[in-house]
């Protein structure tokens, strides 16, 4: 299985949300195929395929490679926050981590918390470290947390646009205010002038309501809105204020330090939303901070190589290790099968190969290499590389396997027929019946008025070309049932005529009604087609074989004896 552009990410495990941890479990391997190792014996194989023995330092230092990284990523920062915690006198009573213990087995409840654990490959230790580093974050960051002012408010919208100019919701938007302040009820105005409260700015279609505002708010509210209602006082009526939909006029409602008691509740909420907030954007900026300012070193790739010992740490925070075994452990716990399944897949691939003399020339590496070189642009591919640790030897080896697989599920996929046409099109919308659309059908039927009276397909598909089309000509190429980027019904309808045919209804489309002629067909076309009709079959074939890989790769382990020492 291609290694390219895997992307790593921080395993992050929610157990009261009943998150789902990946557990990389065998791909392909059956409970019949993976049985338990009843072999003692065996210690260095991770599979067993025919007598052909899968290197379990293959599958460690596959894992370590591809994967280390991400386990990494979370915990660095565990040991920074607990280092730093441990220097500010930052401490957790074990009490308080009890007590959150006690509220995921009840939120777990049915199911066990040591049974929940245990499927997420996490003992109850890992669990109140999670638990206790998820209490000092918050407690990291408190310092910085700070009081917003808060702000109930209250808009009309005068909206313009396609039905009313800028400068007349200016005008309206001014008279609006003029009647406010003359006495009219600010939400009766909204009740019968109001275009509705933009979801952008946090009001609603029914009473303009645009709950408590604060600064850095975490809906979308547009800046020169959110600015002015926050300046407002208790009671007062902004100016104009253009947004992008049209001019508000905002009232205060209320504010935090003048409001009625029964808005108590509202905003003692609203200012834990501020909290909570606050410390989700405080947090990773300052642990990012912190390992800024840190001296951390990694293990280079150069040395996690078969035959060679493991360096002992996976990386070194300020002179403290990140043993490399404790990376390894969690690399094989949550990855080792799928590797170790990776590798049968490969081996069984090349061996099939092999049996059916099929070879991947060099060359044919080369052009994915360049490729991908081209691809990576700006960053050069050795770069590129080194960010996802792999090496040349590895890039190429992955090319080969995927060209491997492909041919191998080719010759599996038969020729299928395919046909070259011409298409005259006229554009609509079919599920409408809208002018547009019985102006599409009046078009196709005078196209077909003319072709009864002897007119070329051809020249009328020149006369009616799309803008967009461009051939200029209406012509569709070589197509084929199902094709990729084709419309469905068009591929299939154009299919089902011989050659010389004019289909004799127009035919629905996604984008309006067609009609079809066929100039050609895989079984009867002219010399000079060859090229066109070989590149279509090549393409059909490469197409339907990526659906036929999974399949192959199924029947090449049922008939062999597998067995698997490395389990989920």
């Amino acid at each position: 299985m291609v290694r390219w552009g895997i992307i790593i990410t921080a395993l992050l495990l929610n157990l009261s949300a009943d998150a789902d941890m990946t557990t990389g479990s065998a791909v392909f391997a059956t409970d019949a195929g993976a049985g338990a190792n009843t072999n003692p014996a065996i210690t260095n194989a991770a599979a067993i395929i025919d007598g052909h023995a899968i290197s379990l330092e293959d599958v460690r230092l596959k894992c370590l490679r591809d994967y280390r990284e991400g386990f990494l990523q979370k915990m660095i920062p565990d040991y920074i926050l607990d280092r730093e915690c441990e220097k500010r006198g930052i401490t957790v009573p074990e009490a308080e981590i009890d007590q959150r213990i006690a509220e995921l087995r009840t939120n777990l409840a049915p199911t066990m918390l040591e049974d929940k654990l245990k499927q997420n490959r996490m003992t109850i230790a890992e669990a109140r470290d999670g638990i206790r580093r998820e209490i000092e974050k918050p407690l990291l960051v408190a310092d910085q947390v700070k009081s917003l002012h808060l702000v109930h408010c209250q808009e009309l919208v005068v909206a313009y646009g396609s039905s009313r100019s800028e400068s007349n919701a200016l005008a309206l938007a001014n008279d609006y205010r003029r009647q406010i302040l003359e006495g009219a009820d600010f939400a009766a105005m909204v009740a019968q002038h109001s275009d509705g409260g933009s979801p952008q700015h946090g009001g609603t279609e029914k009473n303009g309501d645009m709950g408590v505002l604060y600064e850095r708010i975490m809906r979308p509210v547009e800046a020169p809105v959110l600015d002015a209602a926050l300046a407002l006082k208790a009671g007062v009526v902004s100016q104009p204020i253009k947004a992008h939909d049209g001019y508000h006029l905002v009232k205060a409602l209320s504010t935090d330090d003048q409001h009625s008691p029964s808005e108590n509740t509202l905003y003692a909420d609203t200012a834990a939303t501020t909290h909570r907030e606050q410390i989700n954007f405080l947090v990773p900026q300052t642990l990012a901070a912190l390992m800024k300012q840190s001296q951390i070193t990694f293990a280079e790739d150069s040395e996690i190589v078969p035959g060679k010992p493991l360096p002992a740490a996976a990386a070194v925070v300020e002179g403290h290790p990140i043993p490399m075994q404790d990376v390894l452990d969690k690399c094989m716990a949550a990855y080792g099968p799928k590797v170790t399944d990776i590798l049968v897949q490969n081996y069984l691939i090349d061996r099939a190969c092999h049996k059916r003399g099929i070879t991947i020339k060099e060359s044919e590496i080369d052009e994915r290499v360049e490729k991908l070189r081209r691809q990576c642009a700006p960053m050069t591919l050795e770069e590129a590389m080194k960010v996802h640790h792999t090496t040349m030897e590895e890039l190429r080896s992955d090319f080969r396997q995927d060209i491997e697989r492909t041919q191998l599920a080719i010759g599996e996929v038969q020729p299928i027929h395919m046909v070259h046409a011409h298409i005259i099109l006229a554009r609509a919308n079919p599920a409408s019946a809208s002018d547009a659309d019985r102006a599409a059908q009046a078009q196709i039927a005078a196209i077909q008025d003319q072709l009864k009276a002897g007119k070329r397909f051809e020249d009328l598909a020149v006369q009616y070309c799309v803008p967009d089309d461009p051939s200029k000509s209406g012509d569709m190429g070589i197509i084929y049932p199902y094709m990729p980027g084709v419309d469905t019904d068009l591929a299939n309808a154009a299919c089902l005529l011989k050659k010389g045919e004019i289909s004799s209804q127009p035919i629905r489309t996604y984008d309006g009604y067609a009609l079809l002629e066929v100039i050609s067909n895989s079984d009867n076309h002219p010399g000079d087609e060859d090229a066109a009709y070989a590149r279509a079959q090549e393409n059909y074939r490469s197409m339907e074989a990526q659906q036929l890989i999974r399949q192959i790769i199924v029947s090449l382990i049922k008939k062999s004896d597998v067995v698997y020492y490395v389990h989920a």
